[in-house]
């Protein structure tokens, strides 16, 4: 009876951690999944990292996910332990809301993982919107507080999944900041429509020292 229970635990788990449709697949591990795995003394964050691109290599099957997907954004030490925290690329193109972080302590031990990876991708993105066709409709967008003032901050493509519509679709995400009206905003403009998919507030200041932590580990 008790084995039959923790089967039917173990599967429900499985069901939750790893959401898979026709059209888009995710898998997710949250914050609090301990492991008693080890890659060794960290001596520095050199060899954190080199050790970490290792570790995630060799369990790419457990985690669910490509390795050679993924691009190392930050990494930090704070209160005894390393953080490193990862974005995926698949195609060379982010991916919104993606992300691999672990917590490393400097004996070694592997403290904590969460990932939040993207899978079954269509086999190609092609596109129709230029750059300077997303530029445009975005600061058409953001009209309210268009002058001399206003500044693209960044132009680069992102792949951002819609879990509502069951599929992917690839953007422009421009980002436009108008520092003396202190207003700034990302907006996804979808590469084939030309429509905005997605809008989001950015805030831009300068803080001094190290900012700490992580939401995820």
């Amino acid at each position: 009876m008790r084995t039959s229970i923790s089967l039917l635990v173990f599967l429900l788990f499985f069901v939750l951690a790893n959401f898979s449709f026709a059209g888009i697949s995710h898998v997710k591990t949250y914050p609090g999944y301990r492991l008693n795995d080890s890659i060794g003394k960290a001596n520095d964050a050199e060899s954190v990292e080199k050790a970490v691109s290792n570790y995630l290599k060799s369990h790419e099957k457990e985690f669910g996910i490509k390795s050679k997907e993924l691009q190392l954004k930050s990494s930090y030490f704070s209160c005894g332990n390393y953080y490193l925290i990862y974005e995926q690329y698949h195609s060379e193109i982010p991916v919104h809301t993606s992300k691999v972080g672990i917590k490393v302590a400097t004996d070694g031990t592997i403290k904590k993982v969460g990932v939040h990876f993207y899978l079954n991708f269509p086999s190609s993105f092609p596109y129709t919107i230029t750059n300077d066709n997303a530029m445009n409709i975005a600061k058409n967008l953001f009209k309210d507080h268009l002058d001399e003032s206003v500044k693209v901050e960044s132009s680069s493509m992102i792949i951002v999944p819609d879990d509502k519509e069951n599929c992917y679709t690839l953007c422009w995400k421009v980002e436009l900041s108008n520092l003396e009206a202190g207003k700034g905003e990302a907006f996804y403009i979808d590469a084939n429509k030309g429509s905005l998919v997605h809008k989001e507030e950015t805030i831009r200041k300068s803080i001094n020292g190290t900012v700490e932590g992580s939401i995820w580990l």
